[in-house]
């Protein structure tokens, strides 16, 4: 489905689902509100994943979710994440003018990887084969690039970290950006 929004949207208090098409809003605040973004979603596009925002604003408890089956692309003129604030990606590209991540903020692909469902193997991605576990000699398979890594993160018996690309002409962190 589709949905047009004034430009100016303001979510306090409330928490939101959108697996479809938003149209015209351009300046997006989230306080004490969760957005999840689920793979159909799009912002001022027809492209699932696509959102087109001026300005994006995750503040005080507010939790914004792009975690869907999905690599999503979020363009913005501004993205600011504040305190209090929590932005939480699968595989994401932010191609921004300014991306800032306030102390006590967070932009997070934390578990949001792959799992390795083979247990007891040690990993190894993007660099090597890592250790020998209880697997009889079996390596848990290298994936990825050293150098320019990709894809997404998984590790021994658990989920790895999803994946964050940033292009942006300023960048301040002084919160937490993590994909672990």
């Amino acid at each position: 489905g589709s949905l047009s929004l004034p430009s100016r949207l303001r979510l306090f208090n409330s928490n939101h689902n959108i697996n479809g098409s938003i149209h015209g809003a351009q300046d997006l605040s989230l306080v004490k509100a969760q957005l999840i973004f689920g793979k159909a979603a799009s912002v001022s596009s027809t492209q699932d994943g696509k959102l087109n925002l001026d300005k994006l604003e995750v503040m005080a408890d507010g939790e914004l979710f792009l975690t869907g089956d999905v690599s999503y692309l979020l363009t913005a003129t501004k993205l600011e994440v504040g305190p209090g604030g929590r932005v939480v990606c699968k595989e994401t590209k932010f191609s921004v003018s300014t991306l800032m991540v306030d102390e006590g903020g967070h932009l997070t692909a934390d578990g949001q990887g792959n799992s390795d469902s083979v247990s007891g193997l040690t990993g190894g991605s993007h660099a090597g084969h890592g250790g020998r576990g209880t697997g009889q000699g079996v390596y848990t398979p290298v994936h990825g690039s050293l150098l320019e890594p990709k894809s997404l993160g998984s590790g021994p018996g658990t989920v790895g970290g999803g994946a964050i690309w940033i292009q942006a002409t300023a960048l301040v962190v002084d919160g937490t950006l993590s994909a672990n």
